[in-house]
């Protein structure tokens, strides 16, 4: 399902904020043979750093704001019904992949969803900012401007970082990631961190990048089937033109 998330770079430092559409009372309209699920909502707010990916970049944190759900490993979770605070030990495995149960938008059609979702506006920010006040508070001042945020649809399965629509990535075959059951993502940013400017003419992820997932990503690596790490496996989404 479509989400929102503002980021800002902080020196070689990059800050993720996600925000579930529902966790906001969006749609406002939902279609008639949909039945969105009352559950309360959890506030999660989620910690990730990540190795070196390049001078560029080579940390990154990620927040996920008033999330209806809660992505499958944080580093910390604040539920707003008992305020207990529990944190894991794990920082690398940011698969943010909400559960069907706990996102009332998840039966929703993705394409109806983008149709109807208004874009990042000051008065988004405002109503996260209302509705999530001790969370917000956490925010740095520059991810707290419209101009920050965008309405995603993925996410790297290993970095955990969102992918614009349109944006290049690479994704395993739907014949080999049934094995698994969720799709499997991976950023050309990620690509770019292993290989430098030969990611431009690398058509597929190559045995480096595999030994890299595996080293710097080892518990959502460690999720996969051996298949996933044959290049055969994988093939390329292009920008769209």
């Amino acid at each position: 399902a479509p989400f929102y998330a503002g980021s800002v770079q902080q020196g070689l430092r990059t800050l993720v904020v996600f925000c579930l559409p529902s966790a906001v009372g969006l749609p406002r309209e939902i279609p008639r043979n949909s039945s969105p699920s009352s559950r309360a909502p959890l506030v999660s707010v989620s910690s990730h750093r990540r190795p070196s990916l390049s001078s560029r970049s080579n940390a990154s944190a990620a927040h996920s704001l008033g999330m209806n759900g809660y992505p499958k490993s944080t580093a910390s979770l604040l539920s707003r019904k008992s305020s207990k605070l529990s944190r894991l030990s794990s920082v690398d495995d940011m698969s943010l992949s909400v559960e069907e149960e706990l996102d009332p938008n998840w039966e929703l059609d993705k394409e109806y969803l983008l149709s109807v979702l208004p874009e990042p506006t000051q008065d988004l920010l405002d109503d996260m900012a209302s509705r999530y006040p001790a969370q917000f508070e956490t925010l740095p001042v520059q991810v707290r401007s419209p101009h920050c945020w965008k309405l995603y649809v993925k996410f790297c399965f290993f970095s955990g970082l969102p992918i614009a629509e349109g944006e290049m990535h690479y994704k395993v075959r739907d014949s080999v990631a049934n094995q698994y059951g969720e799709e499997i993502i991976l950023s050309h940013e990620v690509m770019e961190a292993v290989n430098g400017e030969s990611a431009e003419i690398l058509r597929l992820p190559n045995l480096k990048t595999f030994r890299y997932l595996k080293k710097h990503y080892h518990q959502q690596s460690a999720k996969l089937p051996d298949s996933c790490f044959q290049r055969q496996a994988w093939e390329m989404v292009r920008p769209e033109v």
